[in-house]
C-alpha cells in the first residue's frame, strides 16, 4: 500500500507479509499455549484480546487523523511552499537535515512510529529532496533514528512495552540501565550510515539495476 507518495511506503504500512507473519505468529503462540495449559478456557484471552483491540484502535486513530493532517498539508500546498523556503537559506543543507533528524528523535520519544511519518512526511520529504538528499538513505536513517528514541528517556515507549513483559520482578530503572549499551551502538550505527550513505543505498542500487 502506497503512502501519501512517499518512496519508502513500507516504514508506514507493514506489508501483506509481514501481517500475514504476525497473524501467523500469534495463531502459533495461541496452540502452544493451549497444549501447555496456560490458556484453560476462553475468559483467560478476554484480557488480552482487550489490549489488543485498545492498541489497534489508537493507532487506527492516529493514523486516519494523520492521513487526513497531510491531506490538509498536500491542498494547501504547504510541503511545496516550505521546500522552497528552505532552499533561500544560506546555511549549509547538513544544518537543515540536523534539524528534521531531531525533530524526529523528540517525536519519537512520545509518539508510535507510525503516527510520525504519517504527520512529518508530507512537510520533510519534498525539502529532503530539495536539498539533493536521497530519499531511500533518509528513510533507513529516520528508521534507526526512531529505535534510538523508543528507548530513551524521558518516555521510551519500548521500554515500557519491555516492562510490561518482564513482569513485577525487573523494575523499569534496571531496564533503562540495561538499554544503554544498546543505545550507544545504535548511536554508532547512525552516526556511521549517516557519514556513508553508500551503506545504505548499496543494496537498493543493486537491485534496481543502478
Amino acid at each position: 500500500m502506497a503512502c501519501l507518495g512517499c518512496p519508502f511506503s513500507f516504514a508506514v504500512y507493514p506489508s501483506s507479509t509481514v501481517a500475514a507473519a504476525a497473524a501467523a505468529g500469534c495463531l502459533i503462540t495461541l496452540i502452544v499455549g493451549w497444549f501447555q495449559g496456560a490458556i484453560k478456557k476462553f475468559s483467560d484471552l478476554r484480557e488480552p484480546l482487550r489490549e489488543s483491540a485498545n492498541t489497534t484502535a489508537m493507532l487506527f486513530i492516529i493514523n486516519v487523523g494523520a492521513l487526513f493532517f497531510s491531506r490538509f498539508f498536500a491542498l494547501t500546498d504547504i510541503p511545496t511552499e516550505l521546500a522552497m523556503l528552505v532552499q533561500g537559506w544560506d546555511v549549509p543543507r547538513w544544518v537543515i537535515l540536523f534539524g528534521i533528524l531531531v525533530v524526529y528523535f523528540l517525536l519519537g520519544m512520545i509518539m508510535v512510529e507510525i503516527g510520525i511519518y504519517a504527520l512529518t512526511l508530507p512537510i520533510f520529504m519534498p525539502i529532503i529532496i530539495s536539498l539533493g538528499y536521497d530519499p531511500i538513505w533518509f528513510g533507513v536513517v529516520v528508521l534507526k533514528l526512531s529505535e534510538i528514541a523508543a528507548i530513551t528517556p524521558p518516555v521510551g515507549l519500548n521500554v515500557y512495552m519491555a516492562k510490561a513483559v518482564a513482569g513485577k520482578n525487573v523494575s523499569l530503572e534496571e531496564i533503562f540501565r540495561g538499554i544503554w549499551p544498546f543505545c550507544l551502538c545504535d548511536i554508532i550505527v547512525l552516526i556511521v550510515l549517516i557519514l556513508f550513505p553508500q551503506l545504505s543505498l548499496w543494496l537498493p542500487d543493486l537491485l534496481m539495476g543502478n
